[in-house]
């Protein structure tokens, strides 16, 4: 039987607050809980898309009713579909999708019951507002090559995921082994090509010959002071970066050769932007290939030990597939004279997986390098700080059809030094993201990208 990791990618959650926040999309939660209970749902056209993710304590019990709902002429609303009997243990992860009439108003309504091990029960009701999105299949072409591309954006969240379906990966005959076109699929969908430089081109194959691919996208605009965070379109991340650097490194030239310009201001170092994106291919046997990449579009303040990771639920990590690299521009400047050269590295500080609550992954750890002068006198300013971060991992029930489960890339960035050598952790703070082990949710802020995943079986 076929397999398919087919993204229902509309139900997208970032988490917390630099996530696809379900507060901000109108659920009215009628308590507190450190249990996740996300409901999420988005129309599009003529097409609901409707999912619940519950994470709860290993073992606990889930039982939960999704409904999407129609508002009438009088203002109240009627039932338009009913799934009951939705269960899980320990983590609970649904989608599915519902025709419905264009212009109408919609919401989902979430009954969850979380049974623990000693019988104390929670009980959830949740009703979400339906986000509009774009959904668009295109046939986008780079270098030379032509790929069909389903787009779906949900200018709400700031978020883009592409998609693309194999044709060809039943048959391996027909399968992708010119880099330069396996490459161009990848920027087709949305990857960026200095990033895909940090690849081997190995992954790149692997990834291509997918049987199906998803990527998620998201820009954030950082706030240096408070270190808030809000999500923004590309271009708006793009063309603010950009007039910043530029800023920023006549600064940082001024200063430098101290010729009597007057500097700009400090407001001009107040933001920051950064890019994240996760992949998810299905290779076949009930394997997947995760990876997430990430760019400083402008540099952060504060620059101590920072991560970068995927894991994925109901999975388990596959040894020795672990791998990742990362670079940055480093700008000297020395009696005035101005040079930028590219360095790249793949040492981290340490580099490993993790499993805990039905999560599994990998992630590594990197130092963000520090304006500084050198021993020699030179002036040194380090931009475009990219790194990447992959494995693979396998379906622990392999021949248990139609499971849908949720993978996550994560970029953590340390607001303050970490001074014991960190390790590799599935936060207890934030359900799936992976990375640097902390002690204080204070310490780091989360930058992660969700997607909701499908598995066939065999």
């Amino acid at each position: 039987m076929k397999k398919r990791c087919m993204a229902a990618a509309l139900s997208l959650c970032l988490l917390l607050s630099f996530a696809t926040s379900a507060f901000a999309a109108g659920i009215m939660p009628l308590w507190n809980t450190t249990d996740k209970c996300d409901p999420n749902l988005v129309v599009s056209s003529t097409t609901a898309y409707c999912s619940l993710t519950v994470i709860a304590n290993s073992g606990d019990a889930i039982d939960a009713t999704l409904t999407l709902q129609q508002e009438n002429a009088r203002g109240s609303y009627i039932n338009v579909k009913r799934w009951a009997g939705l269960s899980g243990t320990g983590s609970l992860s649904f989608s599915d999708d519902h025709p419905i009439t264009a212009g109408g108003t919609y919401r989902l309504k979430a009954e969850v019951k979380v049974v623990g091990s000693f019988g104390d029960t929670k009980v959830f009701r949740r009703r979400l507002a339906a986000e509009e999105v774009s959904y668009e299949e295109k046939i986008v072409e780079v270098n030379g090559y032509s790929f069909d591309i389903i787009e779906k954006v949900n200018n709400d969240d700031c978020t883009v995921v592409r998609t693309y379906e194999n044709p060809n990966f039943s048959s391996k005959e027909a399968n992708v082994n010119d880099v330069d076109k396996a490459k161009a699929l990848l920027i087709a969908l949305g990857m960026d090509e200095e990033n895909l430089d940090l690849w081997s081109d190995q992954s790149i194959l692997d990834v291509a010959n997918g049987e199906s691919i998803t990527v998620n996208d998201a820009y954030y605009k950082v706030n240096n002071y408070d270190n808030s965070s809000t999500k923004v379109p590309e271009d708006v991340a793009i063309t603010e970066s950009t007039l910043l650097n530029e800023k920023q490194l006549k600064d940082f030239i001024t200063k430098s050769t101290a010729n009597g310009i007057e500097p700009y201001g400090s407001d001009i170092y107040e933001d920051s932007y950064i890019r994240v994106y996760h992949v998810a291919s299905y290779q076949g046997n009930a394997q997947y290939f995760f990876g997430t990449d990430s760019l400083w579009l402008t540099m952060p303040k504060d620059r101590y030990s920072d991560s970068l990771g995927s894991c994925a639920q109901r999975t388990t990590f596959t040894p020795k597939t672990n791998s990742g690299s990362h670079s940055y521009d480093m700008t000297t400047v020395f009696d005035g004279e101005v040079e930028t050269r590219k360095v790249s590295s793949t040492n981290f500080i340490t580099s490993g997986f993790a499993n805990s609550s039905g999560w599994a992954g990998a992630a590594g750890v990197f130092k963000l390098p520090t304006d500084a002068k050198d021993t020699e006198g030179n002036s040194i300013k380090y931009t475009n700080f990219r790194a990447h971060y992959e494995y693979k991992g396998k379906m622990q029930e392999e021949d248990t059809p139609n499971q849908n489960f949720n993978s996550n890339g994560t970029y953590l960035h340390a607001v303050k030094d970490i001074t014991v050598s960190p390790n590799i952790t599935i936060s207890n703070y934030w359900s799936g993201c992976i990375g640097l082990s902390i002690s204080s949710v204070n310490d780091v802020k989360p930058y992660s990208v969700l997607l909701d995943e499908h598995y066939t079986g065999k």
